[in-house]
């Protein structure tokens, strides 16, 4: 049988896929200098672990959803949530914390922010003329 692709949208998933490549590529690189210090030592913070570890594990599952082809939004939602609690955990430390030892949450968070924009992007489709 012959499937009739949609190549607009597909060339839409890839074009996101690549943006979220980007944003896990630069998640790994702070994780490995938070972790080993390479290719830049970074700190990541003891008590934003937990928060960074759950939003981490929120934008897996999102990213799992969208590669079964799940188009619901509730796990981007969970995602979502769990980024904005890591957001608000920072602001409230941001004042108390010197700058330095703030930048591998910041980074995590803004990847994270920016893979979310990207998967949103293609789950809600695009715009069509009914």
């Amino acid at each position: 049988i012959h499937r009739h692709r949609d190549l607009s949208a597909d060339y839409e998933d890839l074009a996101a896929l690549e943006t979220i490549a980007f944003h896990v590529r630069d998640l790994t690189e702070v994780l490995a200098g938070a972790v080993w210090g390479t290719p830049i030592k970074v700190q990541l913070r003891e008590e934003l672990r937990p928060s960074v570890s759950l939003a981490l594990d929120a934008l897996a599952a999102a990213l799992r959803d969208w590669d079964s082809g799940n188009t619901d939004l509730t796990a981007h939602s969970a995602a979502a949530d769990a980024l904005a609690s890591l957001m608000a955990e920072l602001d409230n430390i941001e004042d108390s914390a010197p700058a330095t030892s703030m930048g591998a949450a910041i980074s995590i968070a803004m990847d994270i922010a920016r893979a979310l924009a990207a998967l949103l992007s293609r789950l809600e489709g695009p715009a069509t003329d009914d």
